[in-house]
């Protein structure tokens, strides 16, 4: 797998694709840490001429609502419960069992 470090804003996505497409510029597919990256990605290979899904399928994680929009494939999780629980476990003085919070992919033409 090739990875490359960055920060987790549209910035960091830009540079983060930027060097992508220097050092793998066979590279057909981007996996995002969050959305944002994957929107600043998505905006550098377009720039770039490269055609998103054709040349570059990008996928994002978060589903913050531009996504929809802008027709980027995430993941979603459900924050409402995952802060619920995180707030039962910080005032319940039990231990808590690990409870596990399964993502759901949303698929749109970016993949």
């Amino acid at each position: 797998m090739r990875t490359v470090a960055g920060d987790v804003d549209a910035r960091a996505g830009e540079a983060g694709a930027e060097e992508v497409l220097t050092r793998w510029p066979d590279t057909d597919a981007i996996v995002a840490s969050c959305d944002d990256v994957a929107l600043g990605a998505l905006a550098v290979l377009r720039r770039h001429g490269r055609q998103v899904p054709g040349d570059v399928a990008v996928a994002g994680f978060d589903d913050v609502p531009v996504t929809e929009v802008t027709e980027l494939t995430t993941a979603t999780h459900p924050v409402e419960q995952i802060a619920a629980a995180a707030v039962r476990a910080a005032l319940d003085p039990a231990p808590v069992e690990e409870t596990v919070f399964p993502s759901e992919l949303v698929v749109r033409p970016s993949a």
